[in-house]
């Protein structure tokens, strides 16, 4: 048996072709069950021959059954048999840009299309796609990205997308991941009175960096020390980390030196769980002091 010259196509790309005796492929992957065939040869058009290795059925989404199909080695295109297909009780019905497979009461059981190439084909993958009937409007919030309502109501009204069916009533209730994905963290309010009643009653501290551009002293950190009561600011830039307990003992000497008589020294201060302020020289020097040293919840001003 001859066949039509061997065609780079597609590996989902069945050719119905009126000049071959039998179905075949030269992909083992389409068979339902493969049992040893002593089929002889195929010829190809530039006069090659291949060997019939296997047969069996073949029964995949877009296709017919194909029953007995040849696993022939080294084909690259795939042959649906039309004279097969007329033993099996199927006609096949050609026209100017395509192609019908209808049983014996005239009923279309599959089309096909004519390629570029001017051969009728059928394409497996057409038909196993799932086609979505679902008009519950939440099923489409979430198929889309989870894009507003507001939007999807207008895709509908307009008729702007093709196959998108028309909705029905939105479910009352709000969307859990929406809400997830736009919660915020909620805003300290702001304090109407002062918690302290004097100056050095509670010290603020803070360390930021390292920040990327050093300046013109090589300096990657900044100390920020704030009086609660006054809110005054003492600013202090470091090059490394471990610095900032030397600018506080420095500081707390000059506060002693410069303290009169109705500014009394620092009772307590209050940072975060950063090493630089959590470490043993801190504490040794706070007990010294009798300075009270508190620690702040993390993620809080």
């Amino acid at each position: 048996m001859e066949l039509m010259p061997t065609l780079t196509i597609n590996l989902t790309t069945w050719y119905l072709d009126s000049g071959c005796s039998r179905h075949m492929t030269g992909n083992k992957s389409f068979f339902e069950t493969l049992v040893m065939e002593d089929g002889g040869f195929v010829t190809f058009g530039d006069g090659s021959k291949k060997n019939v290795i296997w047969k069996g059925n073949i029964s995949i989404p877009g296709l017919p059954s194909l029953p007995n199909a040849l696993y022939v080695d080294g084909l690259q295109a795939n042959l649906i048999s039309i004279s097969h297909l007329s033993d099996e009780g199927l006609s096949v019905m050609f026209g100017k840009v395509d192609c019908s497979i209808l049983k014996e009461n005239g009923q279309v059981l599959l089309k096909g299309k004519r390629s570029s190439d001017n051969c009728y084909c059928l394409e497996s993958n057409l038909i196993s796609c799932n086609l979505s009937t679902s008009e519950q409007i939440e099923v489409w919030h979430q198929r889309l990205g989870h894009m507003n309502y507001r939007d999807l109501k207008v895709l509908d009204r307009l008729n702007v997308v093709r196959g998108l069916p028309k909705f029905g009533k939105k479910v009352e209730g709000v969307c859990g991941p929406c809400q997830q994905g736009k919660q915020t963290k909620s805003v300290h309010k702001k304090g109407k009175y002062l918690s302290t009643k004097e100056p050095l009653e509670l010290i603020h501290m803070d360390l930021m960096g390292p920040i990327q551009t050093e300046s013109l002293g090589g300096r990657r950190y900044i100390l920020v020390v704030v009086d609660d009561f006054s809110r005054f600011t003492w600013t202090y830039f470091l090059r490394e980390k471990s610095e900032a307990f030397e600018k506080f003992k420095m500081l707390c000497v000059k506060i002693q030196n410069e303290k009169t008589s109705h500014i009394k020294s620092i009772k307590k201060i209050r940072s975060d769980h950063g090493k630089e302020f959590e470490n043993a020289k801190f504490e040794n020097f706070c007990n010294s002091l009798g300075i009270s040293h508190e620690f702040s919840a993390p993620r809080t001003p």
